[in-house]
């Protein structure tokens, strides 16, 4: 089914329309059998005057109407100068319609009190034509009426329906994760109960986002203890045994990869929450590249990769904590898929009402077809170049949801380095992409 209010201004538009027509075709017929009523009293009106002596018009302008008198031996008395000499018709109760000098007239004939007969006529195209015109200036101020009737309908059904218009602007600028319960005052009886449908499935909807929330936090936040407890224990364990051990190695390997899953589910979940949009602030982007940078710098100098800042000092609307892990997973991806002694640069510069942060690196890049799809979580590409690749999937995930809570857009493409890959965030440096 299409718009509401489409179907309401066709339907009732139809149907005024059909009854409009129906109501002025039966006022048509019953305008002119009025009119015929009123017309044969006339002739009737016309009959008694000349039956009371009254002198009678001869002219010829009179051309729609004619008048006989015949005496009783049926000799001519008097008759107009359109009237033939022989009479039109014979004493009649009522008018009734004939054919005369090839026309139709409408005949009334009469006896008075002499015995003569007076005979009055009437064109019938004439009555036909004066009937006509009455009935239509009593019906067409109705059909010239109906357009305006129509505007009025459509303004009418507009009206009626500017609770959902209002209702489809108000859900539109809403964010996505504004779960607040809508408004229910003020509203008619048809539509409040569809609010108070759909702020119930809020209310679900953000119960079921808090349990997920408080699941990955608590999770993430309680076997944050027993991994640090478990690093302790294997040190001590390499410590007693001499000599390498790789099944060591290969368990130390796994408790780091644990490690950084714990502290990216809290990361995400920390990224993920509304109250981080209350604590917006004006941030120096290339101070807080710089110190991103600063906690990165031993992790790349261990892979002995070159690292390169540049960029304008620029400003923007947004949460420290939430930049800060953004460009923090944006650097450590970039470390991560590019070989050792490979390179990363970051560039910083104002465009628009905003600004753009471009890391690139040398690494083999991202293939054109995984590009979609490298935002989801736990979406992660193990390999490179044949060497696994450690990881969890969830940095760019992270990137994502602080994008969306900045209004920000994201582009993957190709450095401009030999091979690698090209991320670039555009960040607003207002309120307004992200109301």
């Amino acid at each position: 089914m299409g718009s509401i209010r489409t179907f309401l201004l066709l339907v009732i538009a139809a149907t005024v329309v059909l009854v409009l027509f129906i109501a002025t075709m039966q006022g048509y017929r019953a305008g002119l059998a009025q009119t015929g009523v009123l017309l044969d009293d006339q002739l009737r009106e016309k009959s008694q005057l000349l039956s009371a002596g009254a002198a009678p018009n001869k002219s010829a302008d009179a051309s729609d109407q004619l008048f006989q008198i015949f005496n009783a031996a049926g000799q001519v008395i008097a008759r107009s100068d359109n009237a033939p000499a022989y009479p039109l018709t014979l004493v009649t109760d009522a008018p009734a319609d004939i054919s005369a000098e090839g026309e139709l007239w409408r005949v009334l004939g009469r006896r008075d009190d002499y015995g003569n007969l007076i005979i009055v006529a009437e064109r019938a195209l004439t009555r036909h034509v004066v009937a006509e015109d009455v009935v239509s200036q009593t019906l067409v101020p109705i059909v010239l009426g109906l357009p305006i009737l129509l505007l009025l309908i459509g303004a009418i059904v507009t009206f009626g329906l500017r609770h959902l218009r209002l209702l489809t602007q108000q859900l539109r600028q809403r964010s996505p994760n504004n779960l607040e319960p809508l408004e229910t005052q003020s509203l008619p009886d048809e539509i409040r109960p569809v609010i108070e449908s759909m702020n119930t499935l809020f209310g679900r909807v953000e119960s079921s986002f808090d349990r997920e929330k408080r699941f990955a936090s608590d999770a993430a936040h309680e076997l944050r203890t027993p991994v640090s407890a478990l690093k302790v224990n294997l040190f001590n364990l390499e410590k007693k045994l001499s000599g390498g051990d790789n099944d060591l190695d290969a368990v130390a390997d796994n408790l780091d990869r644990m490690g950084h899953l714990i502290e990216q589910l809290l990361l995400l979940y920390r990224t993920s929450s509304e109250q981080l949009r209350l604590q917006f602030e004006s941030v120096n982007l290339l101070a807080l590249c710089q110190q991103t940078v600063g906690e990165c710098y031993p992790k790349i100098q261990e892979r002995n990769q070159d690292i390169e800042l540049d960029g304008d000092d620029v400003n923007v609307m947004g949460n420290v904590f939430a930049l800060s892990a953004m460009i923090k997973n944006l650097v450590d991806n970039a470390s991560t898929y590019t070989p050792e002694g490979g390179q990363i640069r970051l560039s910083l510069s104002r465009e628009g009402e905003g600004a753009t942060l471009v890391v690139e690196d040398s690494g083999l890049g991202i293939p054109e077809a995984m590009r979609a799809r490298v935002t989801e979580r736990f979406f992660r590409i193990n390999r490179l170049g044949g060497q696994r690749i450690g990881g969890c999937g969830l940095g760019l995930s992270i990137v994502k949801h602080v994008l969306e809570l900045h209004g920000a857009r994201l582009d993957i493409g190709d450095s401009r380095f030999e091979t690698g890959t090209r991320v670039a965030v555009w960040l607003p440096d207002n309120l307004r992409a992200v109301a």
